[in-house]
């Protein structure tokens, strides 16, 4: 099974794509483990980078959009651990729950600017 991204996404040229990702986390906090481009999660992040940008995706912003695309989010982390067994797994969980909360909480800081 694959992870949900847009068609858009896909045909973006790499610089542009390159240009509105950051992987999973604004700032200083790309830096702490387990965030940034190194997260088991960087493709998920970056198709929901994709969603709240405002440039780029032309979706119109609004609470059901931004809820949408955290629900994207979380099914394609989920996607992601696919495969993965043992404490991996419940350790990734874990992280993707959490990944989860922050944007539910704290994405609206980000959307769609």
């Amino acid at each position: 099974m694959t992870i949900e991204v847009s068609r858009d996404f896909e045909r973006l040229p790499k610089p542009v794509r390159k240009s509105i990702v950051n992987g999973c986390g604004p700032g200083m906090v790309k830096k702490l483990p387990f965030f940034g481009e190194s997260s088991y999660f960087a493709d998920s992040c970056n198709i929901h980078d994709y969603d709240y940008d405002a440039t780029i995706n032309q979706a119109a912003p609004s609470q059901r959009h931004r809820a949408t695309s955290d629900k994207r989010f979380l099914r394609n982390m989920k996607t992601q651990l696919l495969g993965t067994t043992g404490i991996t797994r419940a350790l990734r969980t874990a992280q993707a729950y959490c990944f989860y909360g922050l944007v539910r909480v704290f994405g609206w800081i980000f959307y769609k600017r």
